[in-house]
């Protein structure tokens, strides 16, 4: 009898921890919506997974998707965007951010729906990105959004560069640097295109501090591609002074993360140690993270508690892959 009793128990304990789990995952998620808000949401998103309460997924469902839209993660709240409940609110968010008529925004979201749903991009898909007039900014969240979705080269969608041909505007200049910034491991293609736009596009470059410091970080990234780290830095100290501080940062954690590659941790993690990183910036926390486990100004343990935070599956697979070979390396040591 008491063996059955016991038994009973043990599963009644179960039934029970099961819902209190799922409750904590929420009251956590919501308490971290201002310090920590992408873990904030991959907590919301276990949440919505792990509750038996259609009440209560709902209403997490609601958190999460206002949690994404307060972040600017559009791409990451494009699915529940295309809910009735949503859909109003995601398409105005899309149309502000994008600065796009409602008309222009429905049709690119139903055109990216579609596409999702088809899993590939059709010849009439295609057509409609040829001849709409989109900013980069709006192209490369139709790129990602296809990307997400696991459509294969969503790049692909990205207006073509006229060889020798000079941009017009700064539109057009936007679109070839981020043509070049997709397309940039082909390096001897992408070596002659920035070739070519220093040469056709200086007078746009030199009138656009934003367009230049991009141009230089391109330089900076095609040198990176082909292993030549010391050119790679030189580009990142030669940005033009007026350049942003964000630009100049994204040039320095991308230079870390291949000083990395080849184990040189202790200056990657010099060139970025100091440096201020939201904490919506999952990817450069993980990459110092990593280098100063590496060069031995961190222990382990802390790389380690990191990598089962909630939102770690958020984080680029070449940053997980470098955090798993430095953790592993630092447990066989």
């Amino acid at each position: 009898m008491s063996e059955l009793f016991s038994k009973i128990v043990f599963l009644t304990v179960c039934v029970l921890a099961t819902p209190l789990a799922a409750a904590s995952l929420h009251s956590r998620a919501l308490a971290l919506k201002e310090s920590d808000p992408v873990e904030a949401e991959a907590l919301l998103v276990r949440f919505i997974q792990a509750t038996g309460s259609d009440k209560l997924r709902r209403a997490a469902g609601y958190d999460l998707f206002y949690l994404r839209l307060a972040q600017n993660r559009l791409v990451e709240a494009f699915q529940q965007g295309q809910s009735k409940a949503f859909q109003r609110k995601y398409r105005e968010a899309v149309a502000m951010r994008f600065n796009l008529q409602p008309r222009v925004t429905s049709g690119l979201l139903n055109r990216l729906a579609a596409i999702c749903a088809q899993k590939e991009i059709s010849e009439a898909s295609h057509g409609y990105f040829a001849q709409v007039k989109f900013g980069a900014a709006a192209f490369e969240f139709a790129v990602r959004v296809m990307q997400s979705c696991k459509v294969e080269n969503a790049e692909s969608v990205l207006p073509e560069l006229a060889q020798g041909a000079k941009a017009a505007n700064e539109r057009q200049l936007t679109l070839k640097l981020l043509k070049i910034r997709y397309g940039i491991e082909e390096t001897a293609l992408a070596g002659q295109q920035l070739a070519e736009l220093a040469t056709l596009d200086a007078d746009l470059l030199a009138a656009n501090s934003t367009l230049e410091g991009q141009f230089y970080l391109l330089q900076a990234r095609l040198a990176m591609e082909q292993g030549d780290l010391e050119t790679a830095e030189a580009r990142c100290k030669a940005l033009p002074g007026k350049t942003s501080k964000s630009l100049r940062a994204a040039c320095n954690f991308l230079l870390a993360y291949h000083l990395a590659l080849n184990e040189r941790f202790a200056e990657g993690y010099r060139l970025i140690q100091h440096a201020e990183i939201p904490k919506a910036n999952i990817d450069n926390r993980l990459l110092r993270l990593t280098l100063a486990v590496g060069a031995g100004q961190a222990p382990p343990k802390k790389l380690r508690k990191f990598q089962k935070r909630a939102s770690y599956r958020y984080s680029a697979t070449s940053l997980k892959d470098l955090a798993e070979r430095v953790s592993g390396a630092a447990e066989s040591d």
